[in-house]
């Protein structure tokens, strides 16, 4: 192997250059540094796969009783692995790591029959359902009742692809009636997101 000895680079014409070939691997040795004082562009990782959607139409939910939530609504999805059909994201091929996700849920009935909710996170991780239970609102000591209250959550799962995450909701209100979620359809009130992690 040949040693070239030069203090720059420039090209031969115009003001593209080039090192290497396809295929080829360049190696920059331990104890080098790399300064940049320029653009630097496809470098580093980035956070995709990513996903935003909201609740745009509003859900029931019966009395005791735990409902999946489809956001409906999807915002954007980059590497397409959200289904906006049944609320589900789904680790595409080739994108297993570990992922951050969050929602913020908004629970609704104008007769004020908020009261006790969970916010679950249900994941099918390796065909083994795992749930975790993450939020809670509870009525106060005096039984008092709400017309609207927000339950949010975030939380990170190290995934395999195909792995499958979405996002439930369980109420019990003090007179066995079903309340609304998402009511108004307000993006940002009602939401589920997700993006990879950088490693």
């Amino acid at each position: 192997m040949a040693t070239l000895f030069v203090d720059k680079l420039d090209p031969q014409s115009g003001t593209a250059l080039e090192i290497g070939s396809s295929g080829d691997t360049i190696t920059i040795p331990s104890g080098a540094t790399i300064t940049n004082s320029g653009t630097a562009n496809n470098f580093g990782g980035v956070n995709t796969p990513a996903f935003q959607a909201s609740l745009t139409n509003s859900l029931s939910l019966s009395d005791a009783t735990t409902t999946d939530i489809v956001f409906n609504n999807e915002l954007y999805d980059v590497g397409s692995g959200y289904n906006n059909s049944n609320g589900t994201f789904t680790v595409p091929s080739g994108e297993a790591g570990k992922y951050v996700f969050g929602t913020n849920v908004l629970f609704s009935d104008g007769n004020g029959n908020v009261s006790d909710m969970l916010l679950y996170a249900h994941a099918v991780i390796s065909s083994t359902t795992t749930q975790s239970q993450i939020a809670r609102a509870e009525s106060t000591s005096n039984g008092t009742t709400f017309t609207q209250r927000n339950l949010g959550m975030t939380f990170t799962l190290n995934l395999s692809v195909g792995d499958v995450v979405k996002i439930q909701a369980y109420q019990d209100t003090n007179n066995a009636s079903a309340i609304s979620v998402g009511t108004g359809g307000t993006p940002g009130k009602t939401i589920f997101y997700g993006y990879k992690l950088i490693e």
